[in-house]
């Protein structure tokens, strides 16, 4: 969604009829006078698209014609028309245009999904029209027996869009469908609550491709791509800690409130669409009509943007394929139904200690919870909604209610300043040094930096308390789960955190050196055990040299006409073993006389 500005005040009651507006097009009294600006955007406009229409053909000499032709004709305009704004706006917005056409092409249109919209800006009339008036009778044909909750228009500009959905860009389209049934019922009881078409919904696809952390060039975010400022108007909070445009329920409610806001000043709700998409620029272009115009009527003008002009249509066809998938040769799988309870709080709670009282992963929280920008709840937040797992509420608020004082502390948030230290900061919050290092992942604690944001936990019993969290406190001794290294960690916390000890992690994890691990490396873990106890059944390492044995490490130089396959079999372990303990790729070569280490 582009900037938009808070919708004005609706205008003192007129003619309009509340509902639909059928208008066509302009009156004869309503109509424009020739402008020369608009005849020559319009030239361009058409070889514009023939170029398009040229590219998706394969006909790349065809489409550089035409677009070098649009171009020409800005660059030859009289100059008495150079200077006017709407010819230099028109002029960049083409070449913005003819660029994205020209690499989406190269692409193969294969790219990114569709969010935001202004990914869809190459996409235009990719059918003559003869074909266009083809497609559109099948489409009526396919459609007869489809409900819709709201005027759904089919025309060239549509069916090119289905077209286009359904065929070229289906790569790019059937992703966003499979994602919207997790969306979708929620959506659709929100929308009915607050009074709007439920077949709105699909607006969500053309912006953000059910992506809930989907995130524009402008600054946009969210499945319905609020900018902050107007976020903020509909009540989504955006801060440091958290982003509520990111938040499913509550941008859902707001995009329908503030859809609402618009149709009580069109009473048209292809007009509300196009200054959702368009801001203010559309009002404009209404009012200079004579609050007469339709979105159809305004699409033939440039006083809108082409992004607007396509806007509508694309919304208008993701309905169609939406409500009538099958027709169209389209995925009719769907996820499952995003199901929560919501538990409000007062007070700051680390993501971890969550999941634990939730009886779930670190890994649902979050899923749960896209509008948290930080692993705890905002400490300054009366009332946030926390999402949890369905049927765990009152396990949640039961294990809340004993959770110790030391879990419960406060996080906050501290923007450093010149001349402070982690020693200063830590002395300021009552914090010890080591815990604000954890919390933030520091490797240095001496190399921080001035606008450096840090989470300062309460208490340095937290960080503890957390470093030594099992994942769940109902996982059972010898579960084996995946840990995921994050920045700053070492054996040493992760073995603690699962009850178990560095050289156990080694032996599973075929690791020579203990203190050579990464972020983002994932570790196989046997909670609650030893390498040395009952042996666990299913690893990796198991298979590739006995996981739950005592190992001890043997030094092996290797000899002329040794492989690594013959030295594994030798010892009885798996070629990947001997490569992790040596730290050897799969294109290493071994020399006569090289030393490995090999744990038998």
């Amino acid at each position: 969604m582009s900037p938009v500005s808070p919708p004005e005040p609706a205008e003192p009651a007129d003619s309009r009829i509340p509902g639909w507006n059928q208008a066509g097009a302009l009156p004869a009294d309503a109509a424009e006078d020739q402008d020369p600006i608009e005849d020559l955007i319009r030239e361009a406009d058409e070889n514009y698209l023939n170029g398009v229409a040229s590219l998706h053909r394969g006909h790349d000499q065809d489409a550089r014609r035409s677009f070098d032709e649009a171009v020409s004709i800005y660059l030859k305009a009289p100059g008495s028309l150079v200077d006017d704004p709407r010819l230099v706006e028109q002029y960049e917005d083409v070449l913005d245009s003819i660029h994205r056409a020209e690499v989406d092409a190269r692409a193969g249109g294969v790219g990114e999904l569709l969010v935001p919209a202004e990914n869809l800006r190459a996409i235009t009339a990719f059918l003559s029209p003869a074909d266009a008036a083809r497609e559109e009778e099948k489409v009526r044909a396919r459609n007869a027996n489809v409900a819709y909750d709201m005027p759904v228009e089919i025309n060239k500009k549509v069916v090119a869009f289905i077209d286009a959905f359904s065929g070229p860009r289906r790569k790019l389209f059937e992703p966003g469908m499979v994602r919207s049934g997790r969306y979708v019922p929620l959506i659709r009881r929100i929308f009915r609550e607050e009074g709007i078409p439920q077949d709105l919904c699909y607006l969500a696809h053309v912006e953000s491709a059910f992506k809930p952390n989907a995130y524009s060039r402008a600054r946009a975010k969210g499945l319905f791509q609020f900018i902050a400022s107007t976020g903020r108007q509909y009540n989504l909070k955006s801060d440091w800690w958290v982003d509520m445009r990111s938040d499913p329920e509550l941008s859902a409610r707001a995009a329908a409130r503030y859809l609402k806001a618009l149709y009580a000043v069109y009473g048209d709700w292809y007009l509300s669409l196009a200054e959702y998409n368009g801001g203010s620029r559309v009002r404009r272009a209404w009012v200079r009509s004579g609050r007469k115009a339709d979105f159809w009527d305004l699409a033939r003008t440039t006083r809108i943007r082409r992004e607007t002009r396509n806007y509508v249509p694309q919304i208008l066809a993701a309905i169609v394929l939406h409500k009538a998938p099958e027709k169209y040769g389209l995925t009719t799988e769907r996820a499952k139904p995003l199901v929560y309870n919501t538990i409000f709080l007062d007070e700051s709670l680390d993501l971890r200690v969550a999941a634990r009282l939730a009886g779930t992963t670190l890994e649902e929280m979050i899923a749960l919870n896209p509008a948290l920008r930080r692993m705890a709840t905002p400490p300054d937040y009366r009332n946030f909604p926390l999402r949890v797992p369905p049927d765990s509420g009152e396990r949640f608020k039961t294990e809340l209610a004993k959770l110790p004082a030391a879990e419960k502390l406060p996080w906050y948030h501290h923007r450093v300043r010149r001349g402070e230290t982690l020693s200063t900061i830590a002395t300021r919050y009552g914090a010890s040094v080591y815990a604000i290092q954890k919390a933030n992942s520091l490797r240095n604690p001496h190399r921080i930096s001035i606008g450096q944001d840090l989470m300062i936990p309460g208490s340095a019993v937290r960080v503890a308390a957390l470093d030594s969290m099992p994942v769940s406190s109902g996982t059972p001794d010898g579960t084996r789960v995946t840990h995921r290294v994050r920045r700053g960690e070492s054996l040493s916390t992760i073995a603690r955190r699962y009850r178990t000890d560095v050289r156990s992690l080694a032996v599973w994890n075929s690791i020579a050196d203990p203190r050579l691990i990464r972020s983002g490396q994932r570790l196989v873990v046997y909670t609650g055990t030893r390498a040395g106890g009952p042996a666990p059944t299913g690893s990796h390492n198991a298979r590739a040299g006995g996981a739950g044995r005592q190992r001890t490490a043997t030094t092996y130089t290797v000899r002329k006409g040794d492989t690594l396959h013959g030295i594994a079999r030798h010892f009885g372990v798996s070629v990947r073993a001997v490569q992790s303990w040596n730290g050897l790729s799969g294109r290493t070569l071994i020399h006569p006389g090289k030393k490995l280490t090999i744990y038998r």
